[in-house]
């Protein structure tokens, strides 16, 4: 509570309101408004349908909570916005899938650890090369996004990408609608949020990592000399790869720590190894290798063996692990220590030895899952302990499907059931909403 209303009490983010200062059902109106303003400007006819549906189905104001940050010091709290009810998430919804395409042709964006595993193929040095290793944390990067700069900033992007100008305008359009509408509660009170960008709408990761391209590529071109030999952002986490020649090292994190007044950077720097993403980076040689990184704070609190999960789950979140394991150590011997260690935890969660082997055995380092398209399934989805009828219906399904001609199997996938999943505990115990 503490840290919710310290967070809270920013005036220059938050803004209280009096007790329901703001009519929900006249922003549903407006929201409606923007839609038919977009539709002028072109909006397909099935997106326009989708919108007008969700925005009328929308009811309530999104709630505010904190999810605290255990491994930072001090531990604070991220605040996030649970926005998935108010009457601006189809549109920001919306937003998210019309940028996502911009966002991935951006040269500073990561989009994931695969994608940072493939651009480290591509670092070369000399071997005697004077080589440091950074990375650089964005300090309440959703916050601390100026609304009307992150507007600029995505303007500025779509002209670069060419985009249509009645295209370009239908997404400002949606996007200034979102950010001028971030409404939240909390302990019964009303607030506004008046600067940055709300952890909880879908909008907030795209067009944060528009606002940061932009910073980056003006602070890049204004000091050609100063391009690392690799740089790469994941939301508000910087790596990048410095060969020290000329330049002192200092120099680049000046740069980027002066690229907005609003972004502070805290920065770490290493010649050997540093840690990013699940990944812990280090030299080589004339090249960079990498290794699975688990954090302290991991519990490693796996699926209990007695668990009532079918074996064939048991059997895929092992694999999906080991998979990951595979990926992520370019050498041999640090995936042998990694799957040592986890063969080692999940005995302490009860997995008997030789189930452990048997799946084990299926993943060699190196591994990569097959590509190509797969068969779409069938799926019946059915509830979860909806009586004996429903629970027979899987063997009915197995029994059909194994009796009809092989020529219908070779063309038609095998069944899949999967069932809607029944209250638990942490459905029952967690709540957005503060009850008193």
């Amino acid at each position: 509570m503490q840290e919710c209303y310290r967070q809270l009490s920013d005036s220059e983010v938050y803004l209280e309101l009096a007790e329901m200062a703001f009519d929900a059902e006249e922003i549903k109106a407006k929201a409606l408004h923007c839609v038919t303003a977009m539709d002028k400007l072109g909006l397909k006819a099935n997106e326009k349908k989708w919108l007008v549906h969700y925005i009328g189905e929308s009811s309530s104001v999104p709630a505010f909570y904190i999810m605290p940050k255990l491994h930072k010091e001090p531990v604070k709290g991220r605040p996030i916005v649970a926005s998935c009810g108010w009457c601006t998430t189809p549109l920001s919804q919306w937003c998210a899938n019309t940028l996502a395409p911009i966002v991935a042709q951006l040269p500073t964006v990561l989009k994931d650890t695969a994608d940072l595993i493939s651009r480290l193929k591509d670092v070369r040095f000399s071997v005697d090369a004077n080589v440091l290793l950074s990375t650089a944390d964005v300090e309440s990067l959703y916050t601390s996004i100026p609304v009307g700069d992150a507007v600029e900033a995505l303007a500025q992007t779509l002209r670069e990408k060419r985009v249509g100008e009645k295209e370009a305008a239908c997404i400002k359009l949606a996007v200034k609608f979102v950010l001028m509408n971030n409404y939240l509660t909390f302990d019964g009170k009303c607030y506004k949020q008046i600067k940055g960008l709300a952890m909880g709408t879908p909008l907030a990761p795209p067009l944060a990592n528009i606002f940061m391209a932009h910073l980056e590529k003006k602070t890049f071109a204004s000091r050609p000399g100063l391009c690392p030999v690799m740089y790469g952002r994941f939301l508000d986490d910087i790596f990048y790869v410095q060969v020290l020649r000329n330049i002192p090292y200092h120099i680049l994190p000046k740069a980027l720590g002066n690229m907005h007044p609003s972004i502070k950077l805290t920065f770490k720097s290493s010649p050997i190894e540093l840690e990013m993403l699940d990944l812990v980076i280090y030299k080589a040689g004339d090249h960079l290798l990498h290794r699975v990184h688990q954090k302290a704070l991991n519990k490693y609190l796996y699926i209990s063996s007695r668990s009532c999960h079918p074996p064939h789950v048991m059997r895929g979140f092992i694999r999906t692990e080991l998979i990951r394991y595979a990926r992520n150590c370019s050498e041999r011997l640090d995936f042998l220590r990694i799957c040592r260690a986890f063969s080692s935890r999940l005995r302490e969660r009860g997995f008997h030895p030789t189930f452990l082997r048997k799946v084990f055995a299926t993943i060699e380092h190196g591994y990569h899952p097959p590509k190509g398209k797969r068969p779409t399934p069938v799926v019946f989805k059915i509830p979860y302990g909806g009586g004996p009828e429903v629970s027979a219906l899987p063997g009915v399904i197995k029994e059909w499907y194994d009796a009809c001609p092989s020529a219908f199997r070779v063309h038609v996938p095998k069944p899949i059931v999967c069932y809607t999943m029944g209250k638990n505990v942490y459905g029952l115990l967690v709540r957005a909403k503060v009850h008193t």
